[in-house]
């Protein structure tokens, strides 16, 4: 690395001489500023505890430390070149006098520390100033709050009750004095409305946070205007939201702390409510209904003392109430932009409006004209049907028997003014239909986006629309699918999926300030982590079930983690959640199969979920497993554990070693099974290196351009495909996917629907299951390419101490510039080409230092300050002229309609002829079973995956007890000679209904010699699954007669209901090649 030298040059403008930049073709650097120029003292600013401001972003929302040394941050203004923070000072001053005034001081150029110890309940302000390079101390910057709440459950005034879900619970006080301050504090497990005399509270919000079973979070809102001298009433009003799937009550902890001009501090909770009366919420049924009735007479009645629920410190199930109880420090769950959707059509007694996009939101109905009376109701979807309603059939699950989802109920009062919108949902869609008005009735329609209230850092501007679109639908995707967790979607489940965020984890954090919201959701994986180490698919968790852990779906703990160390520097965060990636990599090491890749996994969630084509599971295990210790050992490294940081790259290597052995065959180039994830997985995991690396680069490049520049992998690997292709230097193949218009693809995603990317390639409005259009995992990959390969901009060290400024440049974009602002201040890089040269400029934060790589030249590093570049025009990425294909759709897998143009697997070259002629020949037979013949194949649903051209076998045992594993025996044409072959492989689909007994896969050779051999597969869920055997010395192989696939049951019975056992097999056949998967 070499540091550019800056001399004086002109008024204040510096000429940079750095080496590698060559001055005789007229390269040059230039500065913005002199790093000579006098020292200017000007205050931090921006200041922030635990990454958030003072008093939030949302009205009355006070935003609380969690714990007693929280985070202070700040950033440093840039005024010059070369400008440093060599030392801080902060000043915490008690408010009204309790207590001492704190300072605290330190060395270095890191704008953050931790806090002196706060006391609870208090209140502080502090402010910070620095000393730069000169030893001259800046001005104090303006003082901030920081107010603390309860630090222990035992100190709250308040204990855990249960509550009747949409049973309101009213708290009479009468205060004497007058009121200097009043405080809501409100924690539940459900959903929580905040009422003070009649005024709601947090009728906007989202409350609270969903966390796991063994903690809570609590908001805090400042009720003081609303609190007055004489009578209060505070209603508190609880949902059961996910918590009430189990069929349990809801649960709050709350308090009312008023503090009095005469000094006293009282406090009030729900144990002390005397009255209670049905609210106007009669059904509030998470993802399908929330009915309101205004009419309905609300007589608040005296009741008993409310139950309490048992707290423990970690509950062992959901039937106990946590004493882990922390402020929620995270951005609020609130309505955030408002939208007025365009009606678009009527019809008898409903009329249909559009938003424009997709958005997750809240719907605000104002009926305007009086006398209007009845029930309305509003629906939301993503889709309109052939008659121009509203559809959401999408949305839908197999078990909905055709509900409709996503409706709002209203009995209407007759008044003018009536406004209705919901307490408790929000929704996923584009559409909303309204049902039950006469035409006349005037109303007013808003809808509002509703999702954590991010922070978006980024911004970028270029001359392509690709990647403005691209970038816009990154930003609303993502913002629809975070609700104090991240989710798959805002629509049909709502769940905390960890795979979604394990795919676009860079995006995330390079789009917006997730400082605080991934704080909070490290800390839900932490707790739900399982004694074995593994991570649950889902996070949190909301009852006593856990998902099963597939390495993929829990890379979000490394990736996340990573992550918040680059962007923000947290060591708390680092040291808190180590142990639990610790813990989680020996679980993936446990998974090593005799052939020592990742082969024994609970499960992997699709073979590639929702892939154009296969990528085996082993391979995109073992590759999560090795990216995980990778994040591991740099983070031992971090912690100063230097030899646990060598044990796991050690590891790693085995891992390497173990997969380059099992998934490549040198002899023929095969890697996996061909697929583009396979190829990726080779390259981005360094199984691959060298000549063989490039090779599979130009077979991946090759394979998508012959498919019509369509990427074809799913949510496991389509962040591998996209990363191996930008690393190996092929953006250009990137771009012509963004560019192909048809579906599927992620070009479709970008050129029509709702302006979210979508949960598969193609939109199917009759997809129940899997085609919600308002999923970030398989678009959010090629937004992370766009930020931090296009743009170039990427953190290498802690807090942004370190960061690369690699720009790429390929044909169609001639100008960018992104421009983020980080946890030191504002990074910004931008370059236009003009004619022959390219003119770059940058900009480092105080604290922080660039290495900058332009135009393939050795890197250079800068300090804080701001430079121009000017260099020759470096070449564009990828290869120019190759043709494109007429019909790429011809050259896509059957997902439903579509039909592979490579249906064989790299390794499988003898042929799978013998199903076809067996099926022809009438040679199939089993016992007790049913056998129907599907000439042209199946078309798997809800869940779609790669298929295979049929004929395709069914098989389904005719025994009533179930007790009957079904086989087939395919007798073959002639004794077949496979001295030359490796293996024999069958293809078996499990993809209808079926036993829920725990099933493997068998496969069993017949030699003419009275012999047999055989094997047995695992099943993976949602894909085809391959059961190959091994030929390797059995004498028998020189005349093989026939052949039995079927399934084999391990375990112990079920006895929960379940259908017969039954198969589908779809290939069977032999190769010469060694297998590779």
């Amino acid at each position: 690395m070499t540091q550019a030298g800056v001399t004086r040059s002109g008024k204040g403008v510096g000429v940079i001489h750095a080496p590698g930049l060559s001055h005789d073709k007229g390269s040059h650097v230039m500065s913005a500023g002199s790093s000579a120029a006098p020292s200017i003292a000007t205050a931090p600013s921006d200041l922030r505890v635990d990454g958030r401001t003072a008093g939030g972003s949302a009205g009355r929302l006070i935003v609380e430390p969690s714990g007693r040394h929280p985070r202070l941050s700040w950033i440093v203004p840039l005024l010059r070149n070369g400008q440093e923070q060599r030392g801080w000072e902060v000043r915490m001053t008690p408010r009204a006098g309790h207590g001492a005034v704190t300072t605290l001081t330190g060395e270095g150029a890191d704008p953050f520390t931790s806090a002196a110890e706060l006391r609870e309940r208090s209140t502080h302000d502090w402010s910070v100033r620095v000393r730069d390079e000169h030893e001259v101390w800046s001005e104090w910057s303006e003082p901030s709050m920081i107010q603390t709440g309860p630090f222990e459950y035992g100190h709250w005034n308040a204990r855990w009750v249960s509550q009747p879900a949409l049973e309101t619970r009213r708290v009479v006080f009468t205060l004497g004095a007058a009121i200097l301050s009043a405080h809501v504090r409100v924690a539940a497990q459900g959903l929580v409305r905040v009422e003070m005399n009649g005024a709601p509270v947090n009728a906007d919000a989202t409350d609270p946070s969903r966390t796991d079973i063994v903690r809570a979070l609590y908001r805090c809102y400042d009720v003081t205007d609303l609190v007055r001298t004489g009578n209060n009433e505070w209603d508190i009003t609880l949902a059961g939201g996910d918590w009430g799937r189990d069929g349990r009550d809801p649960r709050v902890l709350a308090e009312l702390v008023v503090v009095t001009a005469d000094g006293r501090s009282l406090a009030w909770s729900p144990v002390d409510a005397t009255l209670a009366a049905p609210s106007e919420v009669v059904i509030a049924e998470p993802f399908y209904r929330e009915r309101h009735d205004s009419t309905a007479v609300r007589t608040f009645m005296p009741i008993t003392t409310p139950t309490e629920v048992t707290a423990e410190d970690h509950p062992g199930s959901a039937g106990l109430a946590p004493t882990s109880v922390r402020a929620d420090d995270t951005e609020p769950i609130r309505n955030v932009i408002p939208l007025t959707p365009m009606e678009i059509g009527r019809s008898a007694g409903a009329r249909v409006f559009d938003v424009g996009i997709n958005i997750a939101g809240r719907t605000e109905l104002v009926v305007r004209s009086p006398g209007a009376t009845g029930t309305i109701r509003l629906v939301h979807g993503e889709h309109l049907d052939g008659n121009g309603r509203v559809d959401t059939t999408s949305l839908t699950l197999p078990t909905d028997s055709d509900r409709v989802r996503q409706a709002l109920e209203f009995v209407l009062t007759g008044e003018a003014g009536q406004i209705c919108t919901p307490w408790f949902s929000y929704h996923g869609f584009r559409y909303v239909e309204v049902e039950g008005l006469d035409d006349s009735v005037e109303l007013g329609v808003t809808t509002w986006t509703h999702h954590t209230d991010l922070r978006r850092t980024t911004a970028v501007d270029c001359d392509s629309e690709l990647i403005d679109r691209l970038l816009q639908r990154a930003e609303r995707t993502l913002l629809n699918n975070v609700h104090g967790i991240p989710e798959d979607c805002p629509t049909r489940e709502q769940a905390g999926w960890t795979g979604d965020t394990a795919s676009v984890t860079e995006m995330e954090f390079s789009l917006f300030d997730m400082q605080a919201f991934f704080r909070k959701w490290l800390g839900d994986l932490r707790t739900s982590q399982l004694e074995s180490g593994a991570i649950p698919a889902i996070s949190p968790r909301h009852s006593d079930h856990d998902t099963d852990p597939d390495p993929v779906w829990g890379a979000a703990l490394q990736r996340v983690l990573i992550g918040h160390w680059h962007h923000y520097g947290d060591r708390a965060v680092v040291d808190a959640t180590l142990p639990s990636l610790r813990r989680w990599a020996d679980y993936q090491l446990s998974c090593r199969g005799v052939d020592g890749v990742i082969s024994e996994s609970p499960i992997s969630y699709g073979h590639d979920w929702l892939a154009l084509q296969q990528t085996p599971p082993r391979l995109h295990h073992t590759n999560a497993t090795i990216d995980c210790l990778e994040v591991l050992a740099e983070l031992e490294d971090v912690v100063g554990h230097a030899g646990a940081a060598l044990l796991r790259r050690a590891q790693a290597v085995e891992l390497r070693q173990a997969g380059l052995a099992a998934f490549h065959d040198p002899e023929t180039g095969a890697f996996g099974n061909g697929s583009q994830g396979s190829l990726a997985i080779g390259i981005e995991s360094g199984m691959l290196t060298g000549d063989v690396a490039t090779a599979a680069l130009d077979a991946l490049a090759r394979d998508i351009h012959d498919r019509g520049d369509r990427v074809c992998s799913g949510f496991a690997t389509t962040r591998t495909v996209v990363r191996a292709l930008a690393r190996g230097g092929r953006s250009d193949v990137i771009m012509a996917a963004l560019g192909q218009p048809s579906e599927p693809g992620i070009g479709a995603m970008l050129d029509h629907g709702p302006g979210t990317f979508w949960e598969c390639w193609w939109i199917d409005p009759n997809n129940t299951g899997t085609g919600s259009l308002d999923h970030v995992g398989l678009g959010g990959p090629f937004a992370s390419w766009a930020l931090q390969t296009l743009a170039g901009v990427r953190p290498t060290a802690a807090g942004y101490a370190r960061f690369e400024v690699a720009p790429t440049f390929v044909t169609g974009i001639d100008r960018l510039r992104l421009t983020t602002t980080t946890i030191r201040g504002t990074v910004s890089v931008a370059w236009e080409r003009r004619g022959t040269r390219l003119q770059t400029k940058i900009e480092v934060p105080v604290g922080a230092e660039a290495d900058v790589v332009v135009g393939g030249r050795p890197p250079m590093s800068f300090g804080a300050g701001r430079y121009e570049f000017e260099t020759d025009v470096p070449e564009t990425e990828g290869r120019q002229g190759v043709a494109r294909p007429e019909d790429g759709a011809a050259a896509l897998s059957v997902l439903g309609q579509y039909r592979s143009a490579a249906p064989v697997a790299a390794d499988e070259t003898g042929g799978a002829t013998w199903l076809g002629a067996a099926v022809r020949a009438g040679a199939i037979s089993g016992t007790d079973v049913v056998i129907e013949v599907l000439p042209d194949g199946i078309a798997c649903m809800p869940i779609p995956h790669e298929q295979l051209s049929g004929p395709v076998v069914r098989v389904i045992s005719t025994d009533q007890t179930g007790d009957h594993a079904p086989r087939v025996r395919v007798e073959l044409d002639d004794a077949q000679d496979l001295t030359d072959a490796h293996f024999v492989w069958a293809m078996v689909d499990l993809c209808l209904e079926n036993t829920h007994r725990p099933i493997e896969l068998v496969l069993q050779l017949f030699a003419a010699d009275g012999t047999s051999t055989s094997t047995s597969g695992r099943v993976w869920p949602a894909g085809w699954n391959r059961v190959a055997l091994d030929l390797r010395d059995w004498p028998g192989k020189s005349a093989v007669v026939a052949a039995e696939v079927g399934i084999a049951f391990v375990g112990e019975n079920s006895t929960a209901a379940q259908h017969p056992p039954a198969f589908q097999l779809g290939e069977l056949g032999f190769s010469t090649a060694r297998r590779t998967w």
